[in-house]
């Protein structure tokens, strides 16, 4: 609980994910996916840093008339879960993500599934080594939290 009161403790901790999963590097506009992101609050406290990456909350609860107009230009909403990564898929949000992040997730993934869904989340993955020119440490592309 203290991950979500504002303060020194919260921005250590969000300073901590965004070096975790490559937030704070320079590179190209990114997409990341925020899996089981509920409210989307972390989502917008994650990306309020770095310009150059949009977030992507993807929940199977949330509806996105239940976020503010402002919220919902700081984040965009997709509906739906993990377990959609099984099937391959033509939605919008999955065409073009670099990261995904999976924060107090995981215990929700059917156990059975969980491979495909990782294998699932790989496959559709950009690459990130085309925009790697200057030789940086590669950014990672799955962070679980």
């Amino acid at each position: 609980s203290f991950f979500y009161e504002p303060g020194e403790y919260q921005d250590y901790l969000m300073s901590k994910e965004r070096g975790h999963i490559g937030l704070n590097a320079h590179g190209p506009n990114r997409q990341l996916l925020d899996i089981g992101g509920g409210t989307g609050k972390f989502s917008r406290q994650l990306v309020d840093g770095p310009d150059n990456v949009e977030a992507v909350m993807v929940d199977p609860f949330l509806e996105a008339s239940s976020l503010s107009s402002d919220e919902q230009q700081q984040v965009r909403f997709a509906k739906a879960g993990a377990g959609c990564f099984v099937t391959p898929s033509t939605e919008w949000w999955r065409s073009n993500f670099h990261q995904v992040l999976l924060k107090e997730v995981i215990h929700h993934l059917d156990e059975k599934d969980q491979v495909k869904i990782y294998k699932g989340m790989r496959k559709e993955l950009q690459s990130t080594d085309d925009n790697n020119k200057n030789g940086d440490e590669q950014m990672p592309s799955l962070l679980i939290s």
